[in-house]
């Protein structure tokens, strides 16, 4: 299972310029690329996924 997630990784990383936000096509889903910690704020997410 550990190969699947590698290559969903990677076919994420390829097709993400840089640190962001970024839309995908499925309607409510987006990527977010961080590299640094950010600053704690109160908020709501929605579920997400994180490899």
């Amino acid at each position: 299972m550990e190969d699947k997630y590698t290559e969903i990784r990677d076919i994420i990383l390829r097709n993400i310029p840089d640190t962001g936000n970024f839309p995908t096509t499925i309607p409510g889903v987006r990527i977010v690329k961080r590299t640094q910690c950010t600053e704690f704020m109160k908020c709501f997410y929605n579920p997400s996924y994180r490899l």
